[in-house]
């Protein structure tokens, strides 16, 4: 059948990320035009209990004003000491000022 194999596991995974490129390009657009932005670190724990750090940013729109909250990155924690967690969160924002060295 002609939809089964365009729509295979392989078609699926391209679209996908499309979608997912597509997406960032938006957000970081968007966050481009911002003056201010505030920057939410959490963590969080999936269904298998594995321990996520998950980085948010709040900033207003200049383009409509309002107030958005996105996540922005979600990473595993392997290592759960204090001295790990503080390293992914510092791994976070230098990934996060990189990203955004001509802002």
């Amino acid at each position: 059948m002609f939809y089964s194999s365009y729509w295979s596991w392989e078609a699926i995974a391209e679209w996908l990320q499309s979608v997912n490129k597509y997406i960032d390009h938006l957000q970081i657009s968007s966050i481009k035009k911002t003056q201010y932005i505030n920057i939410i670190m959490n963590e969080t724990r999936n269904i298998t209990t594995e321990q996520i750090l998950c980085l948010y940013l709040r900033y207003v729109e200049e383009d409509t004003g309002q107030i958005r909250e996105e996540i922005f990155m979600l990473k595993p924690i392997n290592d759960t000491s204090g001295e790990g967690k503080q390293s992914y969160s510092i791994m976070f924002i230098l990934s996060f000022c990189f990203l955004f060295r001509n802002f």
